[in-house]
């Protein structure tokens, strides 16, 4: 029988994607802890960095909180990035 494909809500991608960024658990435990291939914790974290632009381009001013979420999210990012490189 066919196995169907398993598809990941946003929240659990950004999880894991954040979780790849914070950079305090090898790829492999992350690969352990989620139960999701190492090549797809890779691509969720490039997508989340390449991404992380988009968030602050809110054409609404009710979005106003998810417009603070996201800088939070990409200061987080930043300031993770500048302590690896």
């Amino acid at each position: 029988m066919k196995k169907s494909r398993r598809k990941f809500s946003r929240s659990f991608r950004t999880k894991v994607a954040l979780e790849a960024i914070k950079d305090e658990l090898t790829l492999q435990e992350i690969t352990l802890k989620f139960d999701i291939h190492s090549n797809q914790i890779s691509t969720l974290k490039r997508e989340f960095i390449e991404n992380s632009s988009k968030a602050c381009e809110s054409k609404s001013k009710a979005d106003n909180t998810d417009k603070k979420k996201a800088l939070y999210i990409i200061k987080f990012v930043n300031h993770k990035l500048r302590m690896i490189f």
